[in-house]
């Protein structure tokens, strides 16, 4: 038995509507995106690019839940993270 083909992966644009602030190391941030609900325990990878043409690129779990309009990432500032 072989595995059914799987549709190629493709970069979403997303727009952050809002940000905010749960610990003094902790934010919500909400993401408007195209890409439909989401099930359960699912991650999203995340592909900022600067002005000046630096990227990051960060895999982050889904903090909301499965039919919320919006995408909210829980993101926590580490001392050694960018």
């Amino acid at each position: 038995m072989s595995a059914l083909p799987q549709p190629a992966l493709r970069w979403q644009q997303a727009t952050i509507e809002r940000i905010a602030l749960r610990t003094p190391r902790v934010v919500s941030v909400f993401l408007r995106t195209a890409i439909g609900p989401h099930e359960a325990g699912q991650h999203v990878d995340i592909r900022l690019t600067a002005p000046d043409g630096y990227e990051a690129q960060r895999s982050y779990w889904i903090a909301s839940a499965p039919r919320a309009p919006e995408i909210e990432l829980a993101i926590e500032r580490l001392e050694e993270g960018e």
